[in-house]
């Protein structure tokens, strides 16, 4: 994977199917989880739902409410769920944030989500720095903020 950063480590990149195998009893499976790490030690997880427009909105639902047994199936402290939307535009993306904002309201569990309509062609690892992705709460974020 290209650097994106000096000051950050890859420690880990799992895709689904490596996932599935640690946390095969969880209602939900990301598509991926990456890991990075930062020069002070801090662990940087963001896991990644890749949306093509063809999940049905209960299926959805069901990951935005079932990642907080994942997260702790796995044992994590800290975690960004990013959705990339790679087949569709800003349209999708407004609905897949009006669909969690029904879904999961204004809990602890909405400052986890970030989402961006993010074309495959565009992908770059500028993508994690840049403020990109939008949180529920409208406000733009990139996946990993900066000071790190």
């Amino acid at each position: 994977m290209p650097q994106i950063e000096p000051s950050l480590t890859l420690v880990t990149l799992k895709d689904e199917r490596s996932l599935k195998t640690i946390a095969s009893s969880s209602p939900v499976i990301p598509d991926g989880l990456v890991t990075y790490q930062t020069q002070t030690g801090e662990r940087i997880h963001i896991a990644y739902e890749i949306d093509r427009s063809t999940s049905n909105n209960t299926r959805i639902c069901e990951k935005f409410t079932g990642y907080p047994a994942w997260i702790k199936q796995m044992g994590l402290d800290a975690l960004t769920i990013a959705f990339l939307v790679t087949a569709g535009d800003r349209k999708r993306v407004s609905s897949l944030m009006e669909l969690a904002k029904e879904t999961i309201g204004d809990t602890d569990l909405a400052s986890l989500f970030l989402f961006a309509a993010v074309p495959v062609d565009t992908i770059s690892p500028r993508l994690f720095l840049d403020p990109v992705f939008t949180g529920l709460d409208n406000s733009p974020h990139a996946l990993i903020e900066k000071p790190f």
